[in-house]
């Protein structure tokens, strides 16, 4: 079993070092590393103009049914401070800018809508009047003269002496449910409690209807014919903000969410049910099996009091399905698709997909901190895009409908917020989205990418340039391993002759003989220690034959027994010493046979026969080399060669060009000399000099 684990750890590595798996592998970091060229859609910027928007709103609107887009901008009168507009021809020229009698709500709101169906939309804009909140009418017939309209539709309770308002346009204008021959809206006061109701205008009559007091702010989230009456019912997303509201308005707490639901005649639906904890509510209603039924999005913001859940309604209102949801923190209900709908898990940072049974089936982390998101069909494909804007570094990040293929642009501003997003259609073909920040407003081209077909040839391309480098790299690499297999064979076999030379027939014949006399002078402890030494060298000698490079240790021991041997057989003719300097490590690689070659050979034909002789050797460190020194008093090259004329000096020869193949292969530097020592008279001997340099990068 062990074995057979070890076959496959070993195939397993063999398969990661295969060069088509490195590239592979290389190749999915390089495109990491890249910028995306290859997104499926582009986010281009748009040239147009851009004004001071500072204290005003931007909106884009094809108002006369042509498919291109005229731009309004809500903006205050600079000499009246009342409420006024500009009005711009889709090709970006300015008609002119209308004034009104009253002045904008706190968000500058406005919404477009053709109700009586003769093919040009008209504008409308809540304004007050001191206490009083109106609908003014515009619809531009002509454009330079409008038809206008002014309708009350209530009273604000003060704050502080103070009379505010925000206004809210449906967020589902262009549901297929939304019914267009009337105009709905919302309308919340904060502080003041009061009005915080949905109200209906009927272009026909003239005439306003007005929803129950409804507690918590809120908007108006979707129309769905809940009852099959033919009627939409409305669906409201609602905040609940502990505001304190005068008993006179409504019995109920603020500090609750309230679950409304109205009908075509803004009565309530189903009975208001309470929830006893701040947070929000959305809602939008599903068709699941040809039944429909109401998703509901509950997110609280006191855990201790209340979770989070999701909630599956019929039309009489019961929950037939409830899902907790933990450790999150919800924002909003999208559709994207029949069967699925989203929401944006702001605390952390996904977009999570369920089906209609609430089961989760997708999440996609999306990084940023996206505060606000939208839904558009951009490209008038009948596919809506989701729209994620990252209210912290200014980020608009682009999803297509199928969740997969994402752009994202960094707006070139900071500090400023964020006003509206929408869509314009500058021309026939193009698509834009505008996005109006306080400090102006930017346009970018939505896009399909054309490299995005080609991308799968960019990546195959770059995947083939990886391989042929490593390829490249591998046969380098399989080059320089048959260089340094050629140059350790190289030293290797130089090295058998030395050792060929040093265990020839002469210096066994020698060995015995000298075992011989000795056995014949019955000095047994001396036989025995020539033969210990001699069986030493021997195997050291034979069992590092293949090995081209030893320790400075090994290497001074081998050379002692050869030392002490050649003392024995010459009856201690000759003395020698070692010395060693403290600070080297002996562990330290040298090539084999160094020290030895040059000894061998000084006391085979160096030393004198006529007086007693003398062998150094001393081992020294000076900065970063090894110093080695082999000194002998013998009578230089000269007389030596002359009485030992039989030798041929290969030995010497090996080994320089032992040091030449060992430098190149471990860039070691070696520098050797072998020099006479002389006085004015006559030679003292022979001094052999090695310097090694050892290579520091290994």
């Amino acid at each position: 079993m062990t074995q057979l684990l070890k076959k496959r750890k070993f195939n397993f590595l063999d398969y990661l070092l295969n060069p088509y798996v490195i590239s592979f592998c290389i190749t999915i970091g390089v495109l990491l590393l890249l910028p995306n060229y290859f997104n499926k859609y582009l986010l281009i910027e748009g040239n147009d103009k851009k004004f001071n928007t500072k204290d005003s709103r931007f909106f884009y609107e094809d108002i006369d049914n042509d498919g291109l887009s005229e731009k309004v901008i809500l903006i205050n009168n600079n000499e009246t401070k009342k409420a006024s507009y500009m009005l711009f021809h889709d090709n970006g020229d300015l008609i002119d800018q209308f004034n009104l009698d009253t002045e904008f709500d706190l968000d500058k709101q406005a919404w477009f809508q053709d109700t009586n169906a003769n093919n040009i939309k008209e504008i409308y804009i809540l304004t007050k009047s001191n206490d009083s909140i109106f609908l003014t009418i515009q619809e531009h017939i002509s454009w330079e003269k409008p038809v206008k309209e002014k309708v009350f539709v209530d009273a604000i309770t003060p704050f502080n002496g103070v009379y505010h308002f925000r206004g809210g346009r449906p967020s589902s204008l262009y549901n297929l449910n939304y019914p267009k021959k009337y105009v709905h809206f919302s309308i919340c006061v904060g502080y003041g409690g009061n009005p915080r109701s949905v109200y209906r205008y009927d272009p026909t009559t003239k005439t306003i209807l007005k929803s129950p007091h409804l507690t918590n702010s809120f908007g108006i989230s979707d129309f769905f014919d809940v009852d099959d009456d033919g009627k939409a019912e409305i669906f409201l997303g609602s905040y609940a903000t502990a505001n304190t509201i005068d008993s006179i308005f409504t019995k109920k707490s603020d500090s609750k969410i309230w679950m409304n639901f109205l009908d075509d005649n803004l009565t309530f639906l189903f009975e208001p049910k309470a929830y006893p904890f701040i947070g929000t509510l959305y809602q939008k209603g599903i068709i699941e099996n040809e039944q429909k039924f109401i998703i509901s999005l509950i997110d609280s913001k006191e855990k201790e009091k209340g979770t989070s859940k999701l909630l599956k309604q019929n039309t009489q209102g019961e929950i037939v399905l409830e899902k907790i949801l933990d450790n999150c923190d919800y924002s909003k209900i999208k559709k994207v698709k029949n069967d699925e709908f989203l929401t944006l898990d702001q605390l952390n940072r996904k977009i999570r997909v369920f089906n209609y049974e609430l089961d989760q089936i997708d999440e996609i982390y999306v990084g940023g901190n996206y505060g606000s998101y939208y839904t558009y069909d951009i490209n008038k494909d009948n596919r809506k895009e989701l729209i994620l804007y990252d209210n912290n570094v200014y980020t608009l990040t682009i999803y297509d409908e199928s969740l997969k293929h994402a752009v994202s642009v960094s707006l070139p501003t900071s500090k400023t917020k964020l006003v509206e997003i929408g869509v314009r259609y500058p021309n026939a073909t193009d698509s834009q989205i505008f996005i109006h920040l306080e400090s102006g407003v930017f346009y970018y081209n939505y896009v399909l990418n054309p490299y995005y077909p080609v991308r799968f040839l960019f990546y195959f391309g770059v995947y083939g340039f990886v391989l042929l480098l490593t390829f490249l790299i591998a046969k380098g690499q399989q080059i320089r391993e048959q260089r340094k297999r050629k140059l350790e064979k190289e030293i290797a076999d130089l090295q058998l002759k030395t050792i060929k030379n040093k265990v020839d027939p002469h210096f066994v014949f020698n060995a015995m003989n000298t075992i011989s006399e000795m056995s014949l002078m019955d000095d047994k402890l001396e036989i025995d220690r020539f033969i210990s030494r001699f069986s030493n060298f021997m195997r050291g000698t034979l069992e590092h034959s293949d090995k081209i490079s030893t320790t400075l240790k090994e290497e001074i021991t081998y050379t002692e027994n050869f030392i002490k041997l050649q003392q024995i057989r010459f009856n201690h003719q000759f003395e020698y010493s070692i010395s060693v300097d403290k600070n080297i490590d002996k562990s330290f690689k040298i090539p084999k046979h160094s020290i030895f070659s040059y000894v061998e050979n000084a006391l085979k034909y160096g030393l004198p026969s006529q007086e007693k002789g003398n062998l150094k050797i001393k081992i020294d460190k000076i900065k970063q080399q090894i110093v080695i020194q082999i000194q002998d008093n013998g009578a230089g090259f000269n007389k030596a060669n002359k009485k030992n004329h039989k030798g041929t000096g290969n030995g010497l020869k090996i080994m320089n060009k032992i040091f030449n193949l060992y430098e190149n292969r471990y860039k070691t530097k070696i520098e050797h000399t072998v020099q006479e020592l002389k006085n004015e008279t006559e030679i003292k001997g022979v001094l052999v000099t090695i310097k090694i340099t050892p290579n520091t990068k290994n």
